[in-house]
């Protein structure tokens, strides 16, 4: 135990960016005292404790939790972080690990649980960008299908399909989402809903690592050398930009813009298909390679920016979407198990409001607006 609390001490003092010393100052001891802390070779008093916990904005629970990930996400991240974003990171899983294990056991209380599925069952190996975007549109063909023949529910049909999802916001804003495979063999992926990123971002996330899930759920761990990593990106990509945007109907849906300005053109494409504008973009450069992979097409990423200044007076940032749509990536069926969980008394109150991520009060008119809505 104290083991544990002494790791978990260390990375959340690693979160606020803080060293031993700022950190000892803050809780009042010396920075050779917080040292042992964090070293596992002093006992911590009570006092200290849940002094420690409110600094780090935690439930005193949260100290003594397992710091041991379970888990080997795939990450679309830059190659080197910081001490204070790898903590970051290692916590973001840990706290996607916990919160798909309260899913399973909402899933065991209403015994609503997903063994196989058509998409699973879709699963293979991919050798080229070119297969794997073909892939995505399988992908998108079987859920259509299915009848959820709306991008907009792509979140809804892959929880359908037996692959538990959840949005939350990140403790880094670099990041978008990833995907994970879980202690009970099941599929998950969680994406980055904070307010920093956009609904189209969220969906081609949500599509990236689904393109993860279905074509490298076997080698994700085999090769972990850059070279395997920048080329399971590339196909993730091109399953996305498949599975949002088929190449038949974009190449109709661009020949049928011609005459707008080309600028005009990305962004009723975009409208078309509900995408970002950088999966238009996207889907444009893959058109135009030649069939030995070079690019031919002119630099529309930079022309895009350059004209979207001209247009509307400002920059457009690395992370901000165009001309954004109100979209709005979350998981239906977590909430609508935990509310069948609370109504049928497998959960307290308290233990939901923890679930669904709001206070007390809150839950507690959600909970009155449940049972009038069940009274009509």
């Amino acid at each position: 135990m104290k083991d544990i609390l002494a790791r978990n001490i260390r990375r959340r003092r690693q979160i606020l960016g803080l060293d031993q010393g700022q950190m000892a100052n803050r809780i009042g001891v010396s920075r050779i005292t917080f040292s042992k802390y964090e070293n596992g070779k002093a006992a911590i008093t009570d006092d200290v404790f849940y002094r420690l916990s409110r600094i780090f904005g935690i439930s005193p629970a949260a100290l003594l939790e397992s710091p041991d990930r379970h888990s080997a996400p795939l990450f679309r991240h830059k190659q080197v972080y910081s001490q204070q974003e790898r903590a970051s990171l290692d916590q973001m899983i840990l706290d996607a690990e916990k919160k798909f294990a309260d899913y399973a056991e909402l899933e065991s209380f209403v015994g609503e649980k997903i063994e196989r599925s058509e998409l699973l069952a879709m699963r293979r190996n991919i050798a080229s960008v070119d297969e794997a975007r073909v892939f995505g549109t399988e992908v998108r063909a079987c859920l259509f299908r299915q009848g959820y023949d709306n991008v907009r529910r792509f979140a809804e049909a892959l929880e359908a399909n037996g692959i538990k999802f959840l949005s939350f916001a990140f403790p880094l804003s670099s990041e978008f989402g990833f995907s994970l495979k879980l202690h009970d063999g099941s599929c998950g992926i969680a994406v980055n809903n904070s307010d920093a990123v956009p609904g189209e971002r969220q969906l081609f996330t949500l599509c990236h690592e689904t393109g993860h899930l279905l074509m490298h759920h076997k080698d994700s761990t085999a090769d972990d050398s850059p070279e395997a990593k920048k080329r399971r990106e590339k196909e993730a990509n091109a399953f996305a930009a498949g599975m949002l945007i088929p190449v038949e109907e974009f190449n109709s849906a661009w020949d049928n813009t011609e005459g707008r300005l080309w600028f005009d053109r990305i962004l009723a494409v975009k409208r078309i298909f509900t995408v970002s504008y950088l999966t238009v973009i996207h889907c444009l450069e893959e058109r135009y390679r030649t069939t030995s992979g070079k690019k031919t097409v002119p630099p529309y990423r930079n022309w895009f920016k350059e004209n979207y200044l001209r247009r509307f007076g400002r920059t457009l940032p690395a992370h901000e979407e165009a001309c954004p749509a109100d979209i709005r990536i979350e998981s239906a069926r977590f909430i609508r198990l935990a509310r069948r969980a609370f109504v049928a008394g497998d959960i307290t109150m308290p233990r939901l409001a923890e679930l669904i991520g709001k206070s007390l009060l809150e839950t507690r008119a959600l909970v009155n607006e449940w049972a009038r809505e069940a009274a009509k």
